[in-house]
């Protein structure tokens, strides 16, 4: 069984105000639809510290296109180099912006594995 949005749009509420470091996030099918993905993306900025010390995200099987892909390349941008993520998953997505999330990954200097399979990119 999927969180689904109200469960993803709960956990952002959460990481808001968790005062460690999160490693590892994996909400690989979990219902992630765009408006989840805007709203944990708003949590991440919000709670910026938590946000830098991830170095696993996995997001795959999830269906976001251009909204989400939006909020992750932005979060991705504004992280400036300052970023721990080693890892991120985004297989089986959909139809995600890709150009959008590279021009973030591309300040992501410690990025080793990046999992795009099963996408439509146009």
């Amino acid at each position: 069984q999927a969180m689904g949005e109200k469960g993803v749009n709960n956990l952002s509420k959460g990481l808001e105000q968790l005062p460690r470091a999160l490693t590892v996030l994996d909400l690989s099918n979990c219902g992630v639809t765009d408006k989840a993905l805007v709203n944990l993306i708003y949590s991440f900025e919000k709670n910026y510290g938590m946000s830098l010390a991830l170095e696993h995200l996995n997001l795959s099987h999830n269906k976001f296109e251009e909204e989400g892909s939006s909020a992750l390349g932005g979060w991705l941008t504004a992280m400036n180099g300052n970023s721990f993520l080693n890892v991120l998953k985004l297989s089986n997505c959909g139809a995600i912006n890709l150009l959008v999330i590279a021009r973030g990954v591309r300040s992501i200097t410690r990025l080793r594995e990046w999992d795009l399979s099963g996408n439509k990119v146009g």
